[in-house]
Order: structure tokens, then C-alpha cells, then sequence
């Protein structure tokens, strides 16, 4: 199993308001939080990952007063997670999410998803 810094875990927490999706497929499981103030998610779009680790990927998102995700970036030094498949279907998985309208709310808002891979025993 692969080490995840204590410190990655407390950032994460404090940012995760709530859970909104947790998929559990044989020995993996996957969890996406978010935290984007003032917004509900009504759509929350899962990776595909083919090489699974046990893990953390944060990523700082930016949503439209459409609700729609217009920016999405991995933030490397809060994530456990460095490969370049994995990051890439994270932030493309961000971006197809999406949250409720409000016309009221600043041009782009800035929240995080939260993505936790847990492996258990081997394949």
C-alpha cells in the first residue's frame, strides 16, 4: 500500500463539506467530495481508472454561474497521486461534473473535488 502524508489527509478533510459519490467495484473502492460554497452537485462524473493505487487526488475547480465547471487542475502538493493517467482522468472527470445554477454568485467560484482511491488486498 502505497504512504499518504498525514498532513495531505487533514487539508483534505477540512476542505471535504461533503460526500457526494462512493463507488465500491470487487477490492477498489472510490470516493469524490467536494467543496464549493454555496452550490449543490447534480452531477458528479467518477474517473476511469485502468491502474488502480490507493491514494488522494485533490482538485481545485472553478464553476460558472451556470454551474458548469469551467477550470479544473489537480493541486499536486495536496494530492498522493502523481501518475499522468490517473491525473489526467481525474481532471477530465471534474470537468464533466456539474453544480446548480446561481446567477447571483461571482463570475467563476472556487471549490475543490476530493477524489480517494482505496485499493484493498491484490487483484
Amino acid at each position: 500500500m502505497d504512504a499518504v502524508d498525514l498532513n495531505t489527509i487533514n487539508f483534505t478533510l477540512q476542505y471535504a463539506r461533503g460526500i457526494s459519490k462512493v463507488e465500491k467495484k470487487g477490492k477498489k473502492e472510490q470516493t469524490v467530495s467536494y467543496a464549493l460554497p454555496g452550490r449543490k452537485a447534480l452531477k458528479i462524473k467518477s474517473p476511469e481508472i485502468k491502474n488502480f493505487t490507493t491514494g488522494i487526488v485533490m482538485v481545485e475547480i472553478f464553476v460558472g454561474r451556470d454551474g458548469n465547471v469551467i477550470h479544473a487542475r489537480v493541486v499536486p502538493d495536496k494530492s498522493t497521486i502523481h501518475n499522468k493517467a490517473i491525473v489526467t482522468n481525474v481532471e477530465q472527470a471534474a470537468q464533466e461534473s456539474k453544480f446548480s445554477a446561481d446567477p447571483d454568485a461571482p463570475k467563476k467560484t472556487k471549490g475543490y473535488f476530493t477524489y480517494r482511491f482505496i485499493k484493498v488486498g491484490s487483484e
